[in-house]
């Protein structure tokens, strides 16, 4: 499948597309100069004084190869600084590899940093965590892989107002967020820290990091003025000849007016996107973010489904997001490709908006389809004991014509959500919030029961029959109750064997059954109705489609085994037709073939053996 519009853009670094023509000129220039280079190269001075220009808080700076190296750097350097140890960081935070933080637990990759997370957003909470011990404050002014969340002025007037109280070193995470505004998000906020750091589309689409700060701070890796005690900080491509080449050449595509632009795009999506999903009642679904970065927020008990149906939905129209719920514009992108992006929004809205009014009702109907089923199961009577000839071919098609909705039903859930729980697992991520767990249990019980029916019915009637074949042949044999339930049981230990022998028996009957003569009439097989039950047409008629229920129920026993079959998505619900609809088409010449063999109704209506016998008589008359 080919995807026409990319909105990860390089997780953010991607800000130009995805070979800029500008960017792919300069670095072919730099191939003719060299580009193992050991001194300093002139783009470099060029590239520090440009980033001097946009962000009002770098007097001096340092580059390195990437944000995580300029994280690590800049915390050493608030670290030597103050001469402190502890740091300052956010539940969701996202410095690098190396520095990250899931709600307030610490990756294990983490460096061994004596790290307090505080709660983002949220000054009450985290002003206690605030005092003279702290070396450093690291934030970033908008989390991105924590969902999104731009910080408040108010939460960054705090901690520049608290890291000058005592005496700590504030650090701008600006790795993404300098994207957002020319001057950074510092600079949109009006909010200045004491360090920043960058890296990510900085870099023309080459590894890039940068860390700067106060000239104070800095001055620490100046070896004149510091000698012995100087900051060492060394790497053989913090100055690589096509990063700086890159850098510079992409610092001209990024201008106020540019940024401005691209942040309205994004603005435009978020609103237009939050208005759809409000008028279309779904509350599990909000945009969020700030400018050319959008979140989608999924919400509530069902917003891992959601989350995932909408990024393949977006996927098969040839449109890229982060599958975490995440569009990053760059430069390339027009209102065009925002519109397109929208277009698909509005149709899954409209779709999921039944789904929200309906949850409740499908999930009643899965388990109340269920219960039916093990109800139906317990009885595999056969057609003709209620309609005759004629419901044995009616009785057929039209429980297969109802199935067909519910096949189509089950067909989209697989390929939405191709899991081995199935039922019981589409049913706990359709609940209502609240009632996941225990409507899970519930569906996932029932369909247990069901397939304890389904066997145990099936085995009894193997057993039956093959207690009429031996009655025919030993007519004196009276078979118990008793005798006919251990039969089964012998029936469910040697499964695979009976079922071959039956299979070929059956082959063997019809086959007989069609050379026998007379044939029932047409009228008599497609008109005239013979009720031998005690109940009216309103509840025998119905009652004579549980047999082909029963029958025809084999076709949802792919959908157990999706997480073992290959693009499980197209498979499942092809394998799911398939034998739904091989076993009807199959299904119903058996039944045509018994309508029309069938001449005494009334006495197969009495005993099934009627049948039998008239069929293995057959059988002796032409071998096969």
């Amino acid at each position: 499948m080919y995807l026409e519009t990319d909105f990860v853009s390089d997780f953010t670094a991607g800000l130009y597309g995805h070979s800029h023509p500008v960017i792919k000129q300069a670095v072919k220039d730099a191939l003719a100069t060299g580009f193992s280079l050991g001194g300093v190269v002139e783009k470099e001075a060029q590239l520090g004084e440009i980033l001097q220009t946009r962000f009002k808080s770098i007097e001096r700076v340092r580059f390195c190869n990437s944000g995580t190296e300029a994280n690590t750097f800049a915390l050493a350097t608030a670290k030597a600084f103050t001469g402190r140890n502890k740091i300052l960081v956010f539940d969701g935070g996202y410095h690098g590899g190396t520095i990250s933080f899931h709600g307030t637990t610490s990756n294990p990759m983490n460096l061994p940093h004596e790290f307090v997370v505080g709660a983002f957003n949220d000054i009450e909470r985290t002003q206690s965590l605030v005092d003279d011990t702290l070396a450093a404050i690291l934030i970033e002014p908008m989390q991105m892989a924590g969902g999104v969340r731009p910080a408040s002025i108010e939460f960054l007037r705090f901690l520049r107002e608290s890291a000058t109280k005592v005496g700590a070193v504030l650090i701008f995470d600006e790795v993404v967020t300098s994207r957002l505004h020319y001057h950074g998000l510092q600079g949109a906020r009006e909010v200045y820290p004491d360090m920043t750091t960058l890296g990510k589309y900085l870099g023309g689409g080459f590894p890039f990091g940068a860390f700067g700060g106060r000239a104070d701070i800095m001055e620490q890796f100046n070896p004149i003025a510091h000698g012995r005690s100087v900051l060492h900080h060394s790497g053989t491509f913090n100055n690589n000849i096509f990063t700086m080449t890159a850098a510079v050449a992409a610092a001209e595509l990024v201008t106020e007016q540019s940024l401005a632009e691209l942040n309205k795009l994004g603005d435009d999506l978020r609103a237009t996107g939050n208005s759809i999903v409000q008028q279309a009642g779904l509350k599990d679904i909000v945009f969020v973010g700030y400018g050319s970065t959008v979140g989608m927020g999924f919400l509530g008990d069902r917003g891992q489904v959601l989350r995932e149906v909408f990024y393949f939905t977006l996927v098969k129209q040839g449109i890229l997001m982060g599958r975490r719920g995440f569009l990053c514009l760059n430069l390339a992108h027009t209102k065009e490709h925002i519109d397109r992006f929208l277009d698909v929004v509005k149709v899954f809205a409209e779709q999921h908006r039944a789904d929200c009014d309906l949850s409740h009702r499908i999930l009643s109907n899965i388990i109340w389809w269920l219960l039916g089923t093990f109800l139906v199961r317990t009885d595999s009577s056969n057609l003709c004991k209620t309609q005759g000839n004629t419901d044995i071919f009616r009785g057929w098609i039209i429980p297969n014509v109802i199935l067909i909705p519910e096949v189509l039903a089950i067909a989209e859930l697989a390929s939405s959500m191709p899991v081995n729980g199935s039922f019981y697992w589409w049913a706990g991520a359709l609940a209502p919030p609240g009632w996941s767990h225990a409507i899970s249990f519930v569906t996932g019980w029932l369909n247990v029961f069901t397939m304890f029916a389904s066997t145990a019915s099936f085995a009894y009637a193997v057993a039956s029959s093959l207690s009429y074949a031996v009655t025919i042949a030993a007519p004196s044999m009276a078979w118990t109750n008793a005798q006919i339930m251990c039969l089964s049981l012998a029936v469910i230990v040697v499964w695979s064997g009976v079922m071959t022998l039956k299979l070929e028996r059956i082959a063997s009957v019809y086959i007989a059954m069609v050379q026998n003569r007379p044939f029932a009439s047409a009228r008599t097989v497609f008109g005239e109705y013979t009720n031998f039950s005690d109940w009216g047409l309103g509840v025998s008629v119905p009652y004579s489609w549980f047999c082909t229920l029963w029958v025809n129920s084999a076709w949802m026993v792919p959908v157990y085994v999706a997480e073992e079959t290959h693009d499980a998505s197209r498979e499942i619900p092809k394998s799911l037709w398939y034998t739904f609809s091989v076993t009807a088409v199959i299904g119903m010449v058996i039944c045509l073939v018994s309508a029309f063999c069938i001449n005494d109704i009334e006495a197969a209506a009495a005993d099934e053996r009627h049948v039998f016998e008239d069929s293995l008589k057959g059988v002796h008359a032409n071998p096969l």
